[in-house]
């Protein structure tokens, strides 16, 4: 179902209000500074990056029991008199060491903050900390890049989104359902459900933006795709938009032509990630940008020609990432203009598929894995929708009766509007090519 209860903007009296308060004052304050650096010589940039990577390390080596050991054992140094050296001296990081050990990568010396959990490339569960100062960074880079395109970020939006603890079990899940739809109005956003994308569905979707009158529109790749689709197959228009930002899934140069030219407006990509926060995105001049302010990115080439991208988090040494394999590929290195942020060429990463209910209705991946990620005891999954519409959910655990199958079978056949869910637990569920990057696949789909 939509998730917003409020079919118009926020008063101006409520923006007001928010606008004044020390977070949003501090956000513009900030935007100054995100936009200075935006103009940076190369030689500045990467003196930043020294300095913020050698002060992330000795507080790594001294307070977070992974990097401790790892500077005991492997005997390197306190800092590093270059980015070459920090490169060449340090091993790369593998998710999968982190998913399975976090407390080892939490400080002993925390800032405040709270713990993010996010799926992996193969539905596999991940949490991570985030101090709250680095988090509020990492929405500012947000803001900047709607600023960088005439847009502030109390002006209306739209986001074709999930919310994962909505449907969460218990209290936790009805105060999330309470307080949602509430923080929405007062930030002047409509949030439209991406768990369901049938041709209704969709068709909802666009009256209530042309009503809402948005100027920005912020969602999954694969689902704002759809209503692009629609909204072309309809001959409409969404007069108010001038800027749809695809995230959390690839998209290429076509996907963004599609939807700029069905909305009539610039498309952006936004790349990012839970656990690394915003990496790059895009300008107004076409190019992906990489926000150095924040990140270390660097490219090595693997077994397919291509680059894997290693992400090192500048800004959250409560839980430090260096040297991060994060699991996702770019078709070329980054290029490192003389003034301003690396342009990193193009991201391939994980794209799921789409399932079909009973009734036709399209389903997102992501309402899945929404539905799994709130049972701590599942490590990985892969859900396999047959040519017949059930489901089969495998889940990888070692405590299946820390799981209810009843309620997760009942949440799941939901979705599906009466499609049979069938789970299975395992010890282990086996790698293959074909589900590496997608651990939501249907064979009714095309993909």
């Amino acid at each position: 179902r939509n998730l917003s209860i409020c079919p118009g903007s926020s008063s101006g009296q409520d923006v007001k209000i928010l606008r004044n308060l020390p977070r949003f004052r501090n956000a513009r304050r900030d935007l100054l500074q995100l936009a200075d650096r935006e103009n940076w010589t190369r030689d500045q940039i990467r003196d930043r990056q020294l300095t913020a990577i050698n002060r992330l390390w000795r507080s790594a080596c001294t307070e977070v029991p992974y990097y401790r050991l790892l500077a005991n054992e492997a005997k390197l140094p306190p800092s590093f008199d270059s980015l070459e050296a920090f490169s060449a001296l340090l091993p790369t990081l593998d998710k999968k060491l982190v998913r399975g050990r976090p407390d080892e990568f939490l400080s002993t010396n925390p800032a405040r903050g709270s713990w993010h959990r996010t799926g992996g490339s193969t539905g596999t569960p991940m949490k991570v900390f985030w101090e709250k100062s680095a988090h509020l960074e990492s929405l500012r880079a947000k803001y900047r890049m709607l600023q960088q395109w005439n847009i502030d970020f109390f002006d209306r939006s739209t986001f074709l989104w999930g919310h994962s603890g909505s449907v969460a079990p218990g209290f936790a899940g009805f105060k999330q359902r309470v307080r949602r739809p509430i923080e929405d109005h007062l930030r002047n956003r409509l949030r439209l459900s991406a768990y369901r994308l049938g041709q209704d569905d969709l068709d909802d979707h666009l009256d209530r933006m042309i009503r809402f009158r948005p100027v920005s529109l912020y969602g999954y790749s694969s689902a704002v795709t759809l209503l692009a689709r629609r909204l072309m197959e309809q001959s409409r228009t969404v007069p108010s938009l001038r800027l749809v930002i695809l995230t959390a899934e690839p998209a290429d140069a076509g996907m963004q032509r599609l939807v700029g030219d069905a909305f009539g407006c610039d498309a952006a990509i936004e790349y990012g990630s839970v656990e690394c926060g915003v990496i790059a995105y895009g300008f107004p001049a076409g190019t992906l940008r990489i926000r150095e302010a924040f990140v270390n990115v660097e490219t090595t080439v693997n077994q397919l020609g291509t680059q894997d991208l290693v992400v090192t988090v500048l800004n959250n040494p409560t839980f430090p990432l260096i040297r991060y394999r994060i699991g996702d590929t770019t078709s070329i290195p980054s290029r490192f203009p003389k003034t301003g942020m690396a342009i990193l060429e193009d991201v391939a990463g994980r794209m799921n598929d789409i399932l079909i209910s009973r009734s036709g209705r399209r389903v997102h991946s992501l309402a899945v894995k929404h539905v799994l990620e709130h049972y701590p005891a599942i490590r990985r999954f892969r859900a396999h929708q047959k040519a017949d519409g059930r489901l089969q959910v495998v889940i990888e655990t070692k405590s299946a009766d820390a799981i209810s199958t009843s309620r997760l079978s009942q949440a799941l056949t939901g979705l599906l509007e009466g499609y049979p869910v069938g789970v299975e637990f395992v010890d282990q569920i086996r790698g293959n090519l074909a589900g590496k990057h997608r651990w939501v696949i249907s064979d009714m789909v095309e993909r």
